[in-house]
């Protein structure tokens, strides 16, 4: 069994408070299932259903 990173969890907490947030895509390693702890990068993108600007 798989389990997220903390920073992954931790992230997606503080994704919620806006609200604007709908998704968060995982990508790259994590994705694949080839994720090293304290090695692999990680690859996250959230959608927005806002304008986004500076």
């Amino acid at each position: 069994m798989f389990t997220s990173p903390p920073a992954v969890l931790g992230f997606s907490r503080r994704l919620e408070a806006p609200q604007w947030v709908t998704d968060v895509l995982v990508a790259g390693t994590l994705a694949t299932g080839d994720y090293i702890p304290c090695v692999s990068d990680l690859d996250l993108v959230a959608f927005v259903d806002v304008d986004v600007d500076a």
